[in-house]
């Protein structure tokens, strides 16, 4: 099938509706609770799990989702891919909200900087200097990876 005649299939309200919340749900809270457990393990271990962090919400989208959806559409995918960035920037703000909790920044106006999402997608845009490092670039391939799991898995 191809995924033009994918686009044109009839999305039931049934199916819609209860994806979207379950979708919500779990960008809200997995984001919440990696964001936590990302901080714990960066303080802890110092290294960064996030990227396998991120797997987990992808694998619990696909989970809430198949329990959810009687019939497969390529907007469910489209949704799944979406939930996962929400839930990536919502795990990134948790993380960077708790790390200047604990060393005690009061500054109000930096707080206010980081809830624009595109501070948080900047390892994406090639333009930037250091979008050729090895470490972004494992970063941006996990996340390619993750979204393209999540894309997948859900159909």
């Amino acid at each position: 099938m191809s995924s033009n005649h994918r686009f044109k299939n009839f999305i039931h309200r049934d199916d819609l509706m209860p994806v979207i919340e379950q979708g919500i749900i779990i960008s809200f809270f997995g984001g919440l609770l990696i964001g936590a457990i990302e901080l714990l393990l960066s303080y802890v271990l110092n290294m960064s799990f996030q990227w396998l962090l991120l797997f987990l919400i992808a694998y619990a989208l696909y989970q809430r989702f198949k329990r959810t959806m009687y019939s497969g559409h390529i907007g469910f995918q489209i949704l799944a891919v979406l939930f996962l960035w929400i839930s990536f920037y919502i795990m990134q703000l948790t993380s960077l909200y708790g790390f200047f909790f604990v060393n005690g920044v009061t500054d109000i106006t930096l707080y206010l900087r980081f809830l624009n999402p595109l501070v948080h997608f900047t390892f994406l845009n090639p333009l930037n200097l250091s979008f050729y490092r090895l470490m972004n670039v494992i970063e941006v391939i996990f996340f390619i990876a993750a979204s393209f799991y999540a894309y997948r898995s859900v159909k």
